[in-house]
């Protein structure tokens, strides 16, 4: 597979072969490879087989940035996680990053540089409704428009970690150019929500009035409490932080859905 210089590519591979990718054009081109997973996981016989991509990097570029994520970390030991935290995926999504992570780190062990990059989660303008924030904005979009005051919900108990996908290129990018290969690096703001909090921070930019319904469907067995990072070894190596404060992703988040047609 070959990327055109100047080109990130983010390619999320998730189960039962899905893919979805975006690309964004820099305005400073520079030479430098993105690739969001590394395994791809492919449902046959009723079991899940993990195939490795592997990409021929010696001759494509001065170095590869591989984004992880956060998930392999699992249930932790306690927050903010720092890059050293024990690895403990309790899904086979997160098994496959906590993979990807150790192709990385061994290619890394051969002579290439690769960048290791752990983000936790993200948010912004064109997300996929798959995910919980957007999901939200979805309904509240559609209720707006004189849909059925309802929205549904799964658990909103769980706390996470977010960043603007703005802020996150930016990590990327100031990543490659500072960052040290083969280590690890958390992307994270080093503030968590409750997502009832960050589904009432969206409620409120309505005039809208919803009654909020929990959705068994959208419950997720292997759901991790918190996730909450630690963002200060990759502040001390690269200087980078994030800018965009929460309220103003959730409103580019509302904005796209309604202007959805």
């Amino acid at each position: 597979m070959l990327f055109k210089k100047g080109l990130i590519v983010f390619i999320c591979l998730v189960l039962l072969g899905m893919a979805r990718a975006q690309v964004l054009q820099l305005s400073a081109p520079i030479d430098c490879h993105v690739g969001h997973l590394l395994v791809l996981h492919v449902e046959q016989e009723h079991a899940f087989v993990e195939h490795a991509i592997v990409f021929e990097i010696g001759q494509q570029g001065s170095g590869r940035t591989i984004a992880i994520g956060a998930e392999e970390y699992g249930i932790p030991l306690g927050v903010p996680i720092p890059e050293d935290h024990p690895l403990k995926p309790v899904s086979p999504y997160a098994k496959s990053k906590m993979l990807a992570e150790q192709l990385g780190k061994e290619s890394a062990k051969r002579g290439f540089r690769v960048l290791l990059l752990r983000p936790f989660n993200h948010i912004g303008p064109g997300q996929s409704p798959d995910f919980a924030v957007s999901a939200f904005a979805s309904q509240i979009a559609k209720i707006e428009k004189a849909g059925k005051p309802i929205i549904e919900v799964g658990n909103l108990e769980s706390k996470r970690d977010f960043t603007d996908v703005r802020d996150v290129v930016r990590a990327y990018v100031t990543a490659f150019e500072k960052g040290d290969s083969g280590e690890p690096y958390n992307i994270c703001s080093g503030t968590a929500y409750e997502m009832k909090e960050i589904l009432e921070k969206l409620l409120a930019m309505s005039k809208k009035k919803v009654e909020i319904k929990k959705d068994p469907a959208r419950m997720r067995s292997s759901d991790i409490p918190i996730l909450l990072g630690d963002n200060r070894k990759f502040f001390r190596k690269t200087g980078w932080r994030p800018m965009i404060p929460i309220d103003d992703s959730l409103h580019s988040v509302l904005e796209y859905w309604r202007h959805r047609k």
